[in-house]
């Protein structure tokens, strides 16, 4: 190999190392962006804030546990866990093992107020 480079794999178990010893275990707050339920029973989502977006999941051994059937878009959530690298796709998640609701969210709300707004000026009229 040429001095200096490493093979695609070789880069991301390093990072993914990296990743791992540098955060350890991370609390992050935001709003759920979007979420599924896979058949699998896994739960990916989104939390995501003003200018930012961070891939979740949650594995299917926890999901009944963390998240409740009435997870919904727009709600603030309080997420624990470890952030890994799913080198298939050379993605980084967060890998919940704790999970705890906040209330609506900020950008749920704004959202919300601007539909409120716009459907009393008629704009969702059919």
């Amino acid at each position: 190999a040429e001095d200096g480079v490493e093979s695609v794999s070789a880069l991301t178990a390093r990072l993914r190392g990296e990743l791992a010893q540098r955060f350890g275990h991370v609390g992050v707050r935001g709003e759920i962006g979007e979420w599924t339920r896979a058949a699998s029973g896994h739960v990916y989502l989104s939390l995501k804030d003003a200018t930012a977006r961070l891939s979740a999941v949650i594995w299917r051994s926890s999901a009944a546990r963390l998240a409740p059937r009435d997870l919904a878009v727009g709600t603030e959530v309080i997420a624990h866990g470890r952030i890994d690298v799913y080198a298939p796709r050379g993605t980084y998640a967060l890998q919940v093992d704790r999970l705890t609701i906040a209330g609506r969210g900020d950008l749920h709300a704004r959202f919300e107020r601007l539909k409120e707004e716009l459907r009393s000026r008629g704009w969702f009229d059919a």
